[in-house]
């Protein structure tokens, strides 16, 4: 079996595959509640076989990334102006651009620490963050409270300024 081209989509979390070949599709859907089956080609011809998860499951395995949620956190609250938490999870040249530009003048690193604690950020091949839903409140905490003490601090300074100018 020659593979021109492969389709890919997801539907409640099963994975379909739609293979083209030769101008005609081969459709192959994995969601049957009962077994997961996956494909293989050989140079012998087509064998497909029954396959279960190493876990005992039937479901298709979730893609999580091996960066921590907590880490990208703390580094997006604390170092995003250099862009730290890009480099971070593995997004180079957004993190050499962040570092150019400190953190987009502010507005950027505020951004993407938003997006960091609640769990809108991924990896640089799209995964989702490890840890994120056991650790959300954690990340939400951290940055409630740094972002607090940096305006708590803006206003006490901004009082002291006044009073030692008069």
């Amino acid at each position: 079996m020659i593979v021109n081209t492969a389709k890919f989509s997801q539907r409640n979390g099963w994975v379909k595959f739609s293979p083209v070949v030769s101008n005609k599709c081969l459709r192959f859907e994995i969601f049957d509640n009962n077994e997961v089956i996956p494909l293989h080609s050989t140079t012998k011809g087509n064998t497909v076989s029954n396959y279960q998860a190493p876990d005992g499951s039937n479901s298709a395995p979730a893609a999580t990334s091996d960066k921590s949620y907590l880490t990208t956190v703390l580094l997006s609250v604390l170092l995003g102006a250099v862009g730290a938490d890009r480099f971070y999870l593995g997004q180079v040249g957004m993190g050499i651009l962040k570092l150019v530009t400190c953190g987009g003048f502010g507005v950027w690193a505020l951004i993407d620490s938003i997006m960091a604690a609640t769990g809108a950020r991924t990896d640089s091949q799209g995964r989702t963050l490890a840890g994120f839903p056991e650790q959300k409140k954690t990340g939400l905490i951290i940055l409630i409270v740094a972002y607090g003490l940096g305006i708590i601090s803006a206003i006490i300074n901004s009082i002291t300024m006044n009073s030692l100018g008069n």
